[in-house]
């Protein structure tokens, strides 16, 4: 937790995109972190991982949630199980686990995830590995990379895009 602290306090900007498992610590230090991340950030953007359990207890539980389809927001946190956006060079899909198709992936949208540490790369058809990328410590061994580094790796692989 200490490595992750540190690594939010380094990143320069007003928005976080953060993908899942903030939970890994307990309640105490999950509540922790999304102070400390809220007080660092203007906009955070949180895609719920499948340890995330003590995350939507308190997201459900404080009087400030607003509930939205699909999902919820709390003063500057916007969570949600998947997040798509066409904001960037490319339009991404943000989501905690590796998913084998997303939102205008044919068109070349990408596909920025955790959740697998770098353990499926090599076994995935190059169709599916291409658009994909596995922000996790063991794929790129730090916490956190920018948007724009991830779109320079993105953008170095070479894949079809149809019309």
């Amino acid at each position: 937790m200490e490595c992750l602290m540190a690594y939010i306090e380094s990143v320069k900007g007003s928005r976080l995109i953060y993908l899942g498992d903030l939970t890994l610590g307990g309640i105490k230090k999950t509540e922790e972190l999304l102070e400390h991340m809220g007080s660092m950030f203007s906009k955070v953007d949180f895609v719920l991982g499948n340890h995330d359990s003590d995350v939507k207890k308190l997201v459900k539980r404080h009087p400030a949630t607003e509930h939205h389809f699909g999902y919820s927001t709390l003063h500057n946190f916007t969570f949600r199980e998947v997040f798509f956006t066409k904001e960037f060079e490319l339009p991404i899909t943000f989501s905690h686990p590796f998913i084998a198709s997303w939102y205008e992936k044919r068109y070349g949208a990408a596909n920025i995830h955790g959740h697998v540490h770098g353990a499926y790369e090599e076994s995935l058809p190059m169709n599916l590995s291409q658009r994909a990328l596995d922000v996790t410590y063991e794929s790129i061994g730090k916490f956190g990379i920018p948007i724009s580094e991830c779109l320079t790796i993105i953008k170095s692989k070479k894949f079809p895009i149809r019309d």
